[in-house]
């Protein structure tokens, strides 16, 4: 790595072709949606949204314009980020079949062995933390504390009644955030419908929390994957339901344990409302038992499972850079072998607890027009001229599951997911669906002045 040169017209040449790119990805509603779904599930000053298209558009536009200086700053980050071995982390694997062959053999040619280097940087984190001495152990911070600067917490899960006890002065719940401490609210809320003119497909990715028992080492983790196996097997439920009706062409359950979410992905979709309304009574069948989850399909994702656990490691980089993201994530390097032993252990109740448990979640998804977070989202990229109609048809499948659902707690129906009968439960769905809690639709000129820090004013549609 030495010897580079950084100079003012190569950050010019650089700053250039970038921005060529990000007029490409702007176009794109499969990229967007995975800007939209960071901004509303992530804080302001998280390293996904620091690092999002809409900022990086404004500073490669300055660095276009004016390259000498920050042809400065950046010779003195690649000094600080570089010039310090211990920012390296280092995995190394081997065949050692191999490299004893090689050893009698009296040659190193280094075939089966593989070294993996990655750059662990925490430049920015010491903008707040001070000296260099204060700062945590990379070994001990996790995936998620890794994407995210300190101070800035991933939104909490919060009472959809919150504001209200508080605007009635009553005492909020402890741990729920209603205090100082609270997140900056989303100008759009927590479920939004963003039109794309030169998109003509839709993209949807509805996001719910699972919890630490979702994340890694979690109780649930393992039933819970498994579950998302099973969903979203190639004639699975979710697929018979929504790909073989033609509605969606890719339809997944997903975990991600890093930052604890389950996510519900249609993706491209050529009718979106449709495809979530499908999708959401799939859920509810499969969770209330009216569609039974069968041995021989537990076992089918069970195996599934077991099958993308060893594919981790089939060759030797793959397997260094698994050890290297195990420290990442918080989790010993024997984390993938003692995985395919948890899945083996795994029964039938367990994934059917994971359903009655997970699922539900989607069912009884909080809209929430003034973006309080409530530990939800729904974010959605679609054509232009259907963004108005796909908005109020998705705000309509959202309030007819969520009522229901509340119908189905009140009655304590058959296959009641657990906590029993709640007398407030259709009072507390109408709190949640009263007027204006609804999805929005929001211009892409608009999401993205908001995303990169802009003012709003004057953009409202």
């Amino acid at each position: 790595m030495k010897g580079v040169q950084i100079t003012p017209e190569r950050v010019k040449v650089v700053a250039t072709t970038l921005l060529n790119q990000v007029a490409k990805k702007k176009r794109s509603g499969r990229f967007m949606l995975s800007q939209l779904e960071n901004s509303l599930r992530e804080g302001p000053d998280s390293a996904l949204n620091v690092c999002g298209l809409a900022r990086q558009e404004g500073v490669l536009r300055e660095a276009k314009e004016n390259p000498e200086p920050w042809a400065e700053k950046l010779r003195a980050l690649y000094v600080s980020l570089f010039g310090d071995p211990s920012r390296l982390a280092v995995s190394l694997s081997g065949n050692l079949m191999g490299l004893e062959e090689e050893g009698k053999e009296g040659k190193g040619k280094g075939e089966n062995l593989t070294l993996f280097l990655s750059l662990l940087s925490d430049a920015v984190s010491s903008r707040t933390e001070g000296e260099s001495s204060k700062r945590p152990r990379r070994s001990s911070r996790t995936l998620k504390d890794a994407l995210s600067l300190p101070g800035a917490r991933r939104r909490r899960r919060k009472d959809p009644n919150a504001k209200v006890a508080k605007a009635k002065g009553e005492e909020g719940v402890e741990g729920e955030g209603t205090g100082a401490d609270e997140n900056p609210l989303l100008p759009f809320g927590n479920s939004v419908t963003v039109g794309i003119a030169s998109e003509q497909s839709s993209f949807l990715q509805m996001s719910v929390d699972t919890g630490e028992e979702g994340g890694f080492m979690g109780q649930m983790e393992i039933p819970l994957m498994v579950l998302c196996e099973l969903v979203s097997a190639f004639e699975g439920p979710l697929y018979r339901e929504v790909r073989g009706t033609g509605l969606a062409y890719g339809c997944d359950l997903i975990m991600y344990r890093g930052s604890e979410e389950l996510c519900l992905s249609l993706s491209p979709a050529t009718d979106a409302v449709k495809g979530l309304e499908r999708s959401l009574e799939c859920f509810r069948a499969i969770a209330t038992g009216q569609r039974p989850l069968e041995p021989a399909e537990i076992e089918a994702a069970k195996s599934s499972a077991l099958f993308s656990v060893i594919s981790r490691g089939e060759t030797l980089s793959a397997a260094a850079a698994d050890q290297l993201r195990a420290s990442l994530r918080g989790v010993g390097p024997q984390y993938n072998r003692d995985m395919i032993t948890r899945i083996a252990e795994t029964t039938e109740d367990d994934v059917r607890a994971a359903a009655r448990q997970f699922l539900p979640r989607f069912l009884s998804f909080p809209v929430s027009p003034d973006g309080l977070a409530i530990g939800a989202s729904l974010a959605v990229t679609t054509s232009k001229q259907k963004a108005a109609v796909v908005s109020d048809g998705l705000s309509a499948v959202l309030a007819a599951s969520s009522r229901k659902e509340g119908e189905r707690e009140v009655s304590g129906g058959e296959g009641d997911p657990g906590n029993g009968a709640e007398a407030s439960a259709n009072s507390r769905v109408e709190e949640i669906y009263r007027e204006g809690r609804r999805v929005r639709k929001v211009s892409l000129k608009r999401f993205l002045t908001w995303a990169s820090g802009g003012d709003l004013e004057g953009l409202c549609e």
